[in-house]
Order: C-alpha cells, then structure tokens, then sequence
C-alpha cells in the first residue's frame, strides 16, 4: 500500500476515535457524567465515583492506543519510503 495513502488513513481513524473518544472523557470530567455503551446510557459520578473512573480510565487508555497506533503506522510507512 502507498505509504502517504497510510499515513492519511491512520490519521483519519486514529484522529477521529481519539477525538470522539477525548471529547467524551472531557464532557465527562467537566459535567460529572460519562456517556457509555450508547448515547442514552451515562454513569454519574456521584453515583457510581468507581465505575465512572474506570470508564474515564479505559476510554483514555483506548486514545493511548489509537495515538500509539498511528506513530507505528507513520513510522513503518515514512521507512518504507526510504
């Protein structure tokens, strides 16, 4: 495959889980309320405080991964245009 044509799709999904996913964990920290499993569903933090820190947990460890992803992705892609 192109490497730029790897690079750009990378970024696209990369970029946009991490941004769907950031902007949930930052609404959620702010409001004090996290949306989960579909757009109906919240935990609230004063509630449920554990799960709530465990969803703000997996969701940033899931950006975490698409971020690092998409360096290995650029990586190998910049490498193999050498």
């Amino acid at each position: 495959m192109n490497p730029i044509l790897r690079i750009s799709l990378a970024t696209a999904v990369a970029g946009g889980l991490s941004w769907f996913l950031g902007k949930i964990v930052i609404d959620g920290i702010r409001t004090g309320s996290i949306r989960h499993t579909d757009s109906s569903k919240v935990c609230r933090r004063q509630e449920h405080p554990f799960g709530f820190w465990c969803l703000v947990a997996l969701f940033t460890g899931f950006i975490v991964l698409f971020i690092a992803d998409w360096i290995l992705t650029v990586s190998d892609a910049i490498g193999k245009m050498k």
